[in-house]
C-alpha cells in the first residue's frame, strides 16, 4: 500500500475525487484570464484602427476607454485571486496525497518537485496581461488627444 500522510481510505478518497475538479478549476481560471485580456486587447487594437483612420475624438470616449479598461482589469484581478486559492488547495490536496514525499510513490525521490510546494511570489501571467492592456488603453487615449 502506498504511504501517504493520510491513512484514513476514505479521506484518501475524498482527496482524489477533489484533485482533478480544483487542477480544472487552477486550469479554467488562467484561461479565463487570458482570454478576458485578449479580448479587451482586440478591442483596444481595433478602437485604436478607428480612431487613427477616421479621426474619431471625444472626451467621452476617453472616459470609456478608461472605465473599460478598469472593469477589464478588475476581471482579471478577480480571475488571479481565485485561481490563486485554487491553486492553493491544489497544493494542499497534493501535499496530503504525498506527491511531494520521497518513497511514496518513487524508490528514492518525490513523484513531484519540491518547490511545487510553493506559490511563486509573482504572477508574472497577472503583470504581463495587467501591463499589455494599460499600455494599449494608454496608445487609444493618446490616439484621442492627438485627434483632438
Amino acid at each position: 500500500m502506498e504511504k501517504t500522510p493520510i491513512q484514513d481510505p476514505q479521506k484518501l478518497e475524498t482527496l482524489r475525487m477533489l484533485y482533478p475538479i480544483f487542477k480544472k478549476e487552477v486550469f479554467d481560471r488562467r484561461d479565463r484570464m487570458m482570454k478576458i485580456a485578449g479580448l479587451a486587447s482586440g478591442f483596444l487594437l481595433i478602437l485604436q484602427i478607428f480612431i487613427l483612420y477616421l479621426s474619431i475624438s471625444s472626451g467621452l470616449l476617453i472616459i470609456s476607454v478608461i472605465i473599460f479598461t478598469g472593469l477589464t482589469l478588475a476581471q482579471i484581478f478577480q480571475q488571479s485571486r481565485r485561481h490563486e486559492q485554487a491553486k492553493q488547495a491544489v497544493i494542499e490536496i497534493e501535499k496530503a496525497l504525498g506527491l511531494f514525499e520521497p518513497g511514496t510513490y518513487l524508490p528514492d525521490r518525490s513523484l513531484y518537485p519540491q518547490h511545487w510546494q510553493t506559490r511563486p511570489s509573482r504572477d508574472y501571467g497577472l503583470i504581463l496581461y495587467t501591463l499589455g492592456l494599460v499600455a494599449l488603453a494608454v496608445l487609444v487615449v493618446l490616439s484621442l488627444l492627438i485627434t483632438i
